[in-house]
């Protein structure tokens, strides 16, 4: 329709999507809504007639994403007129609800600030659909809120015990040595969920037909079940060996063990039938590790033990990847599989929003002294999300955030040609993963008879040697030449960023401004140069980094003045000398490991 003064508009459902009568300064309030608080990320809901978009990208140079329900009311708006905005390579509109979360996965980084802005219109027309979009949203950015920040924080301590396991990583052979051994075969990977005990009967039958990878804790469920696992894959850096053996830590001798380079070193001290380590990317020493072993590669991660077990069984080349066990969910008011390592461990609605574990003391007594039995966690909060069958279903945050995680995990098997499936019949429904009953899957995919499964395992196991010496003593000098170089040049750089912040206060003119700036980025980029040379220094100076990254992509900062830019550049210097000293340690203590596991030669010795 046609407005009085000539603008055009659009009517769905009665309601107009933006203003006949002056759209552009409705847009413009609009904008200013949207602008009073600090905004890093727009998520806008409901496209309108998108004069609001033009108007706060006008104001303000953040990233947008347009999530608009409906497809008809989008086509009608965007033949009003030419639109320039949706050229710009940091504006995005969707119709798909999962496209929204993997949109917002490419520019939020935690520490951001995400806006969402519902449209009027949309808020009239569909408000079930701004609902699901905001709970989208959210649940997207506490999935990146938790594994980002499990792995900041954790990152040294896992580059530590890395270096601790170093004979442990050369004892035993890299995982991905076998990568592909498997095609051709489906993987069940089984995880502790309250579901999982009424798969296993018909893995049972199946057991010599997949790959069965199992996570620790769900052992005993397999074992008592009349099941052995062909992988137990582990990831945990606490000392987990009750999920595999007895007190007198016996009962895993016929187990295949999968760990990460950073898992407990108790848990490489386990006899076991076969032992591998699995490189990740984000285990960036790992990763330096194995190539000085002579096998450069690493495989990707996700936020738990059975999401990395998805990327192994993936990369191992079985396909397509079927889960069981994963509820993401309280089924039946159960927050653990029957017979798995911390059964018992019950959940409570408390009614308030909130729930709580009961009968925590099944999980805790593991850690530490529990002195009565029984016991309740503290309550956290509850959410409600869609089952497997229809409905709602309990879960906790973390939970409901893997679910997003899997979404990712999904389309990344996707583009590899593999296919994640759920088949845990229970639980939570994850969004963007085929959902198909188990029993169907094993007709359609299972190999047609008994397969030699852990045999192909041991044969790789049994035939593996040990990397030469050499290449880890050229690694770590290369390595102590570029610290010592980027220690130059960031030495240089904080004095240089010292002297700018003051005289920055004392300039006048701007171009004495703009001289103080240049010299300052002149040593950022030889840092961040450095940096790359180093190819795990990152890991130890990454807390620091990582806030002083969202520090410089919030809003306030985007328009940053001299003496703040001056500043956020000290604090990479500081940070990155601080991790120098860090990564110079580790150094020394993987030369040691290195002397434990694969001594010089006696004819090269010092006499």
């Amino acid at each position: 329709m046609t407005g009085p003064k000539g603008a055009v508009s659009v009517s769905a459902g009665g309601k107009l999507l933006g203003s006949a009568y002056d759209p552009r300064a409705e847009g413009e309030r609009l904008a200013g809504q949207m602008l009073k608080d600090r905004t890093d990320v727009l998520v806008a809901i409901g496209f309108g007639l998108g004069h609001q978009l033009e108007a706060f990208r006008e104001r303000h140079g953040c990233p947008v994403i347009v999530y608009e329900p409906s497809p008809a009311r989008l086509r009608a708006a965007l033949s009003t007129r030419p639109i320039p905005l949706l050229d710009l390579d940091d504006v995005w509109i969707t119709t798909e609800l999962p496209m929204l979360g993997s949109l917002l996965s490419r520019y939020y980084t935690p520490g951001l600030c995400v806006r969402i802005a519902p449209h009027p219109s949309a808020v009239a027309l569909d408000p079930e659909s701004v609902r699901e979009a905001v709970h989208q949203v959210q649940q997207t950015k506490n999935a990146l809120d938790i594994t980002a920040t499990t792995r900041v924080r954790m990152a040294g301590a896992w580059s530590a015990l890395t270096v601790e396991n170093l004979p442990h990583l050369i004892e035993n052979p890299n995982a991905l040595s076998m990568k592909g051994t498997f095609e051709g075969l489906p993987a069940v990977v089984c995880a502790a969920g309250p579901s999982l005990d009424k798969q296993l009967p018909l893995l049972r039958e199946y057991q010599d037909r997949v790959l069965v990878v199992a996570i620790g804790q769900v052992v005993g469920s397999l074992r008592r079940a009349g099941i052995t696992p062909h992988i137990v894959h582990l990831v945990e850096s606490q000392d987990v060996r009750h999920h595999l053996a007895d007190e007198d830590g016996t009962g895993a001798e016929d187990l295949n063990l999968f760990l990460l380079p950073s898992a407990h070193p108790g848990l490489f001290e386990l006899p076991v039938r076969s032992r591998f380590h699995v490189p990740i990317l984000a285990n960036t020493v790992g990763v330096w590790l194995s190539r000085l072993a002579g096998d450069p590669r690493g495989m990707h991660s996700g936020g738990t033990v059975a999401q990395t077990a998805v990327f192994l069984a993936s990369a191992l080349g079985a396909n397509p990847v079927l889960l069981i066990g994963q509820d993401l969910a309280y089924t039946g008011n159960r927050a653990y599989a029957r017979d798995s390592v911390y059964d018992g461990v019950g959940f409570e609605d408390r009614g308030d929003g909130r729930y709580e574990l009961t009968r925590i003391d099944r999980k805790m007594r593991h850690f530490r002294e529990v002195k009565q039995s029984g016991g309740r966690s503290r309550r956290r909060d509850l959410v409600w999300v869609p089952a497997w069958g229809g409905g709602k279903v309990p879960t906790s945050p973390a939970y409901a955030s893997f679910r997003e995680s899997y979404r990712d995990i999904a389309g990344s098997l996707a583009r590899s040609g593999g296919q994640l499936v759920n088949c845990t019949e229970g639980g939570a429904l994850i969004p963007n993963v085929d959902h198909v009953p188990f029993a169907e899957m094993l007709e359609r995919h299972a190999a047609p008879g008994p397969t030699a499964i852990a045999e192909r395992i041991h044969r790789v196991y049994d035939t593996r040697e040990k990397p030469e010496r050499a290449p880890f003593e050229r690694g770590i000098a290369e390595l102590e030449g570029s610290l010592e170089k980027l220690e130059r040049e960031a030495a240089r750089g904080l004095d240089a960023s010292e002297k700018a912040v003051t005289g920055l206060r004392m300039a006048q003119s701007p171009q004495r401004k703009i001289d103080l700036l240049r010299g300052i980025g002149r040593y950022e980029r030889r840092v961040q140069q450095g940096l790359g040379a180093v190819p795990w220094l990152d890991p130890l100076v990454q807390l620091a980094l990582h806030e002083a990254m969202a520090g410089v992509r919030k809003s306030e900062n985007q328009e940053p003045t001299p003496e703040a830019a001056a500043e956020e550049s000290r604090m990479l210097f500081e940070t990155t000398l601080s991790g120098i000293e860090r990564a110079r340690a580790l150094l020394e203590r993987v030369a040691e490991r290195l002397d434990e596991s694969l001594p010089e030669p006696l004819d090269r010795r010092d006499p």
